[in-house]
């Protein structure tokens, strides 16, 4: 096989001031050191140039602090260039030794074998609402920080409010008339309760902004749509959309909960205390999913602002832009667990369906009391496959009780 056809495989070992290079090709030998270079876009394509045409090169480097834009830019010239996922680089037992250049080889022999993973990289409008999401959700942290600090200094005092909610407007006017003989702890109480509502105004000012920016966004019909879910409001759709990118990268629904870090456990006597579900990831979507599923727990049919009065509403002129995270080939995609996607829901993710079946809403209650007996993943089921029993949910909520802990059945969009 000559130079121009033969396949070189780059590993970088990016950092902010340099870059090792890394050179691997089909022939079974360890990857070439090529050295580093200075983290400059121009010099290291002038570089890469060397080893061959744009078209032979397939470059990859580890996702960090140094973002897409070296893969966007080496993309852009026509050199393929992937983004890896740290964590799932495959690990040598006893390696110890780390160095640039063994980290740029060790991508490179990884690469050639296809033992990597790709992130999805996100195109630079949709990373500018991520990076502005994020810094909203820093915000709701520092808040509640603050939050958490005034509200444990006045316990530490024997001073607690006994309203039915916490800083809403009875709260904040309690909070006002506090007053300590002290002057040092009036200090305290004074400087907490302005770091809680300089909090709760970059909360809003953030708010506002994602706002604007979400409606000028091309993936605002996407945004939209997304909120036809109940529970789902703008910021969690935004949230959703942001960090997800692209719906039809998953090709089930175990996948995107996988993505998520809300994926169910293996199910089984050999697997029920050896593997435990990843943590979610404590913001983005790992965050949003439970928010929205908290946001509707009082009355579905209460208006939410920009949102609609009720289900209808939500719902008109939703599907046109929900079509965006249908896959290319025009199929349904469902979750492992088979069966039709059911309901009128729009987007990303039902939590709460009965896995196999539809979800409960839009049936009659008889209908969804039958259906917690008719559901293939109940009692009998899991009996023949040796598993314990599991919870069904109903159309009100309500977990009946069988044997063990119910799974978590999301799907993925579907229409």
């Amino acid at each position: 096989m000559n130079e121009t056809t033969t396949i070189r495989f780059i590993g970088l070992d990016v950092h902010r001031d340099s870059i090792a290079i890394a050179v691997a090709i089909r022939d079974g030998k360890p990857a070439e050191s090529l050295g580093s270079v200075p983290n400059d876009v121009p010099g290291l394509i002038r570089r890469l140039s060397r080893l061959g045409p744009a078209e032979s090169l397939w470059c990859c480097y580890e996702a960090g602090p140094t973002g897409f834009g070296l893969a966007r830019r080496l993309n852009d010239v026509g050199i393929a260039c992937e983004v890896i996922a740290p964590s799932l680089i495959p690990v040598q037992p006893g390696a110890r030794v780390k160095t640039d250049r063994r980290d740029a080889q060790k991508l490179a022999q990884y690469l050639r074998s296809g033992d990597l993973t790709p992130v999805h990289v996100l195109d630079p409008a949709t990373e500018a609402i991520r990076d502005l999401e994020r810094a909203r959700d820093d915000a709701k942290r520092a808040e509640r920080a603050a939050r958490h600090q005034l509200s444990k200094f006045l316990l530490r005092h024997g001073r607690w409010f006994e309203g039915r909610s916490t800083w809403g407007p009875a709260h904040l006017a309690w909070l006002a008339k506090q007053q300590f003989d002290n002057k040092a702890q009036q200090d305290v109480m004074n400087d907490y309760r302005e770091a809680v509502e300089m909090a709760t105004a970059r909360v809003s000012r953030l708010t506002e902004r994602l706002v604007e920016r979400v409606a000028a966004w091309d993936k605002a019909s996407l945004v939209t749509a997304l909120q036809a879910l109940r529970g789902v409001d703008l910021i969690s759709a935004a949230t959703l959309v942001a960090e997800v990118g692209d719906f039809r990268r998953f090709r089930s629904a175990s996948e995107l909960m996988s993505f998520v870090g809300r994926r169910e456990p293996p199910s089984g006597p050999d697997h029920a205390h050896r593997q435990r579900p990843r943590a979610p990831d404590p913001g983005g979507v790992g965050v949003a999913l439970p928010e929205a599923a908290t946001n509707e727990q009082g009355d579905p049919r209460a208006k939410r602002p920009g949102v609609g009065a009720g289900s209808g509403d939500r719902l008109e002129g939703a599907a046109s832009a929900s079509q965006a995270v249908v896959p290319s080939d025009g199929t349904r995609q469902a979750s492992d667990s088979g069966g039709d996607s059911g309901g009128a829901g729009v987007g990303g993710v039902r939590l709460g369906d009965c896995p196999g079946g539809g979800a409960a809403g839009g049936m009659s209650r008889g209908e969804a009391e039958r259906r917690v007996v008719e559901c293939p993943s109940s009692r009998d089921q899991d009996r023949r496959d040796g598993r314990p029993g599991r919870d069904v949910c109903t159309d009100r909520g309500n977990p009946r009780r069988t044997l063990g802990p119910a799974p978590l059945v999301a799907r993925t969009p579907a229409l």
